[in-house]
């Protein structure tokens, strides 16, 4: 257990350092906030999610991505804002669940502090959780509660890219009778720069937002199903106190890269 304590440390340090840089960078919420509700978590989750941002940035930095397009796709990312709002919603989501329920808008209202996630993804993921049985899962296996804290965060950040992205529409249909000049004047143009003037992003309706929603709390009903099914048989062979269920640290970061 030190061990694992020492290992841990210096990555925890490390997390705080940048979680109060990012929460200095949000106005919505003081350094303090933002630096109480990480040291409750696990340094995994909030590693997770700063790991989110930085991936988003250098994928921004990357070759090959069409001018036009750069605007909507960074505007997709998750932003250091999001990732604080995330950090102190998941310190919600974590009391709730160590007592055997999801979270109710009162717990949010409470504290002063907005519902995270935005509907209507909160409403589908607080009912998938409960279908699941996993708040009573956690109440008796602690040990999964960053497992199921991460899958939380994941679908979130899957919401969030999907919304701010939108879906491509059509805007000018008048290609077919261009394809051929297109092919002959291959040096000067491409069909793909042609393609980026005859589409564009635009938001998702009310209804696309609910099917989205609806579709990635179905993903975690297909991830944590057997799951649950192969603990709740463990729990009648064995008992509650098996310690089937502890995960090593490497194997958890394996799940985040």
């Amino acid at each position: 257990m030190m061990m694992l304590l020492n290992q841990r440390q210096p990555r925890s340090m490390l997390l705080v350092f940048f979680v109060v840089l990012l929460s200095k960078i949000c106005a919505f919420s003081s350094p303090q906030v933002v630096a109480d509700a990480s040291a409750r978590l696990d340094p995994l989750l909030t590693s997770f999610l700063l790991r989110s941002v930085r991936k988003i940035a250098d994928e921004d930095e990357s070759d090959g991505v069409p001018i036009d397009t750069t605007t909507a796709l960074s505007s997709s990312h998750l932003t250091f804002s999001d990732a604080s709002r995330a950090i102190i919603g998941l310190t919600t989501w974590d009391t709730c669940l160590r007592k055997a329920r999801t979270p109710l808008i009162d717990d949010f209202v409470n504290i002063n502090q907005s519902v995270w996630p935005e509907e209507p993804l909160f409403s589908h993921l607080s009912n998938t959780l409960a279908e699941l049985g996993l708040p009573r899962l956690v109440r008796r296996h602690p040990e999964i509660l960053t497992s199921v804290l991460l899958g939380v965060a994941k679908l979130v950040v899957q919401y969030s890219k999907a919304q701010r992205q939108g879906k491509l529409v059509i805007v000018d249909e008048s290609m077919e009778g261009e394809e051929d000049e297109l092919l002959i004047e291959d040096d000067e143009y491409s069909i793909e720069d042609d393609m980026l003037e005859t589409f564009e992003y635009e938001q998702l309706s009310n209804e696309e937002l609910e099917k989205l929603a609806e579709s990635l709390a179905g993903n975690m009903i297909s991830d944590w199903g057997s799951l649950v099914q192969g603990v709740s048989l463990l729990d009648k062979v064995f008992g509650y106190n098996h310690g089937l269920l502890d995960i090593q640290v490497d194997t958890l970061e394996d799940t985040i890269m």
